[in-house]
C-alpha cells in the first residue's frame, strides 16, 4: 500500500510542477493521502512503541519541511503551509487523546474530546497539508477500519467526509480520493516490515528531486 500511495503521490506532485493545466495528474494524485492515512492508523493500532513512533513522525515532518516549501515555492511562486508529516503527527496525538479516553470518567473523556476538537481547529490554522481534513480521515480509519463489522462504515463515512470537504473547499478533484478505498480493500492486509521507513525517507527526497529536475531543465 506504501507502494502505490507513494506512487500517487509522486503522479500528484509530477503535475504540480510539471504538467499544471492537466488535471488528470492531480486527479491521480488525491488517491494518496488516504493510503498513508490508512497507513498511520494501522501503525497506531500495531505499534509496540508509541513514543518511539511519535519520534519517527517529528524527526519526518522536520526533514520534510524543507523540501516541502521548495516545491511550493518553485511550482506557486510562494511557499506556505506545513508538510503531511505535521498533520499526521497531530493525528497520532488525537488518537492517543481517544484511546487514552476508553478507560476515564465521563468528565475525563469530554476533555479529551475537546482537546481532539482542538487539535483539529490547530491542524486547520497551521495550514498543515490536508489541515482537518487530513487528520479526520486518519480517526476516521482508526476508530472504524480494524474491526471487520465497522469497515463497511469505514468507507461510507470516509466517502462522505471527502465529499464535505470538497465541497467547502470548491475542490472537486478532490471526490477523487474516494477511488482509494479499493486500494485499501485489496491491500489492507499486505504488511512489509522492510518498507517500514520507506516513507519518511522517499518523502523529502522525491521532493528535492522534482523541483532539481524542475530547475535545472525546465
Amino acid at each position: 500500500m506504501k507502494i502505490i500511495a507513494a506512487i500517487f503521490m509522486l503522479m500528484d506532485h509530477i503535475g504540480m510542477l510539471f504538467y499544471p493545466t492537466q488535471p488528470l495528474w492531480r486527479a491521480l494524485g488525491r488517491l494518496a493521502m488516504p493510503l498513508f492515512a490508512y497507513g498511520v492508523a494501522s501503525g497506531f493500532w500495531h505499534t509496540s512503541s508509541l513514543k518511539n513512533y511519535i519520534k519517527r513522525m517529528t524527526v519526518f515532518a522536520i526533514i520534510s519541511q524543507l523540501p516541502f516549501l521548495w516545491m511550493f515555492q518553485v511550482a506557486y511562486g510562494r511557499a506556505f503551509g506545513l508538510n503531511i508529516g505535521f498533520t499526521f503527527l497531530i493525528a497520532l496525538g488525537c488518537l492517543w487523546l481517544l484511546k487514552s479516553a476508553e478507560q476515564q470518567s465521563e468528565i475525563v473523556k469530554i476533555g479529551n474530546y475537546i482537546m481532539v476538537g482542538l487539535l483539529l481547529i490547530l491542524a486547520e490554522g497551521l495550514a498543515c497539508d490536508y489541515g482537518m481534513y487530513g487528520v479526520a480521515v486518519v480517526i476516521l480509519f482508526y476508530e472504524y477500519s480494524f474491526k471487520k463489522e465497522n469497515q463497511l462504515v469505514a468507507y461510507i463515512l470516509f466517502g462522505l467526509l471527502t465529499l464535505i470537504d470538497s465541497l467547502i473547499y470548491n475542490s472537486p478533484l478532490q471526490i477523487y480520493a474516494v477511488l482509494s478505498i479499493v486500494f485499501i480493500i485489496l491491500l489492507k492486509n499486505k504488511r512489509l516490515s522492510s518498507l517500514r521507513y520507506f516513507f519518511y525517507l522517499f518523502y523529502p527526497l522525491h521532493m528535492f528531486v522534482l523541483v532539481l529536475i524542475k530547475l535545472l531543465f525546465f
